[in-house]
């Protein structure tokens, strides 16, 4: 794995570690940790297409579900949906095999 491989990890880990501390001692998910990370995702998804990644756009799909949800979904549960789906999106297209000819 290379270091931006591990950077990320690593980030992603600290990330996904102060979001459990939250849920577990307030209930509730903060902006601060979830807002960001979805409005980046958000554009990412949305220029992904111009950029010829248009497979990222599926990500679109979980946060949009849960919009139409009726009632036992959060906020914080959308904005968390978003960048966690489009990390699922790329970690698919990464590691699925490749079509043969």
């Amino acid at each position: 794995m290379e270091f931006g491989g591990v950077l990320g990890a690593t980030v992603a880990a600290c990330w996904t570690a102060a979001l459990m501390v939250f849920d577990v001692a307030f209930r509730r998910l903060p902006n601060a940790l979830t807002v960001p990370p979805a409005i980046v995702a958000l554009i990412a998804c949305l220029l992904a297409p111009f950029l010829g990644e248009a497979t990222l756009l599926w990500a679109l799909l979980w946060p949009g579900l849960y919009l139409f949800s009726p009632q036992g979904v959060g906020g914080g549960d959308v904005k968390l949906a978003l960048p966690l789906a489009m990390v699922c999106v790329i970690c698919l297209l990464y590691t699925s095999p490749s079509p043969r000819d």
